[in-house]
């Protein structure tokens, strides 16, 4: 028994290793600008404790004066009284659980040790779905690695996991919430606990998470009742995932709560959906009716910006773009008050735009996950922001090549498009099989061949499924982004491989 324990933790500490091969490339960690805003919401909730890290202690590198105007949210430890608080304008968009647990991670044990804990979690994920494939110790491990190796190569896995942002959580959830509805038999108690611990930080870790977990769990549910299964036993199947969201569910509240309670005020989040619907058209058009009006919105005090791009109405700093950064506190907080409101009569004043605009940005992000743009930025990242909020990393971050431009950015996303365009075509492939074609045309109850093979069925629709609604969740509400779906891409051919590759228990 210690024998074979010892073979998995050694497959999972190889495993992390090779889904930190990009990073080791780069030699350091990837960056971005919102790495920085984490890492000041950590340190803000974390003032209190009086915690000090020397890493986000000395003295920080002037910003290059060239570059992009970018605003960096003021550090929520203030004052007293609510209106002093700047940043519960913002924080509600960032997730305090996840920024927490990176400054810690951080401030302890550095940005590698952040990423590598990302990496052990995710070859861990690996480790329990090819366990379900049965076999010797030996053979999961090196089944383990064979699948770790391929998708280091040829997906976005090892981009995520090396990169110091919550976006390699999405995928994370999922592939915990689905481990946890396997039958009782093939998942221990202690590997059901830690799979759930698993699920709840990754569904707290953003926001869009909580959105696919539900997904996950509905699908969940529906699967396993076509594959044949009762209610009673659906119920049982669920019970630990259905747990795990609803813990998830109550993250967002409690850290409400403690706010209101500690400093007199409850977070929010920027308007996303104001800058989104005013990039579009249907809120500048909206604007020229609604800004004549007696009660006119606090967004028409804005109205002589431009607003085509919703990134700049919300973080930039240049006087003709900035919108949120330019107003204050009580300005935020109106405009987030009155969101929902704009975006509805925008929506009711031009619905022909805002229908177009919708069904162009889920098609757009559908098909948008180059990543190398974003993985890519640490330059920019590092220069504008991320060198005052952690100046003791500024040797690491200038000696990678991601900083230096000579990482081989220009050859990571065609390997990884061709590695979800393979993953797709392994999927049709056991897809078409014709054992798998008969699971339409017979009855899963009381035959647990034809039950197993349709929830088999069933998860590679689900994730399809999941990928296109993450494609029109973030598409609509945000604006296509490449790593929003590109945080997603990296199951296609991870599950291809699982399903093409190793026999069924």
């Amino acid at each position: 028994m210690m024998r074979e324990r010892l073979v998995a933790c050694l497959a999972v500490l190889v495993g992390a290793v090779l889904l930190l091969v990009p990073a080791a490339i780069n030699r350091a960690p990837f960056i971005f600008y919102d790495t920085t805003h984490y890492l000041e919401v950590g340190q803000s909730i974390l003032a209190p404790a009086h915690l000090r890290f020397a890493i986000f202690d000395r003295a920080a590198p002037a910003a290059t004066p060239a570059a992009p105007a970018v605003a960096t949210p003021p550090a929520a430890a203030m004052s007293t009284g609510p209106d002093q608080h700047e940043s519960l304008a913002y924080i509600g968009g960032r997730s305090p659980y996840y920024s927490v647990v990176l400054v810690l991670l951080v401030g302890v044990i550095g940005l590698w040790g952040a990423v590598f804990v990302q990496a052990l979690i995710g070859s861990y994920l690996g480790w329990r779905v090819v366990a379900l494939g049965g076999g010797t110790q030996r053979l999961r491990a090196a089944r383990l690695l064979a699948l770790l190796a391929l998708l280091a190569i040829a997906s976005t896995l090892p981009y995520f996991v090396g990169y110091v942002m919550p976006d390699i959580y999405a995928g994370y959830a999922l592939v915990a919430l689905a481990l946890l509805m396997v039958p009782p038999a093939l998942l221990p108690v202690p590997h059901r606990v830690a799979l759930t611990a698993i699920a709840i930080f990754s569904v707290l870790a953003h926001a869009t998470n909580l959105a696919l977990a539900v997904m996950a769990v509905v699908f969940g549910a529906v699967v396993l009742r076509w594959s044949g299964l009762r209610w009673r036993a659906t119920g049982a199947r669920l019970k630990w995932a259905g747990a795990a969201l609803g813990l998830g569910l109550l993250g967002a509240p409690l850290f409400a709560l403690a706010c209101l309670l500690a400093l007199g005020d409850t977070p929010q989040s920027p308007p996303y959906l104001v800058a989104r619907v005013l990039a579009d058209g249907p809120g500048r058009v909206y604007l020229a009716d609604v800004c004549g009006r007696t009660e006119a919105p606090a967004i028409c005090a804005f109205k002589d910006k431009r607003l085509d791009n919703h990134n700049d109405i919300l973080w930039s700093t240049e006087a003709e773009r900035s919108v949120f950064q330019a107003a204050d506190y009580a300005t935020k907080r109106q405009l987030k008050r009155e969101e929902l409101r704009f975006v509805l009569g925008a929506v009711a004043h031009s619905p022909r735009l805002a229908l177009d605009a919708a069904v162009h940005n889920a098609a757009a992000q559908l098909s948008t996950f180059a990543i190398a743009g974003e993985i890519g930025a640490t330059k920019r990242s590092w220069e504008t922001m991320l060198n005052a909020a952690i100046p003791s990393a500024g040797e690491q971050i200038t000696d990678s090549r991601g900083f230096r431009g000579s990482y081989p950015f220009a050859v990571v996303d065609p390997v990884q498009i061709a590695g979800f365009v393979a993953g797709l075509a392994g999927l049709a492939v056991f897809l078409l099989r014709a054992e798998n074609r008969a699971v339409w045309h017979h009855s899963g109850a009381d035959d647990p061949d034809l039950m197993a093979r349709r929830q088999l069925v069933g998860l590679v629709l689900a994730l399809l499924a999941i990928f296109v609604l993450n494609a029109v969740m973030c598409g609509v509400l945000s604006g296509p982004t490449p790593r929003y779906q590109g945080r997603l891409t990296w199951l296609v051919p991870a599950l291809a491989l699982v399903l093409l590759g190793g026999r069924r228990r």
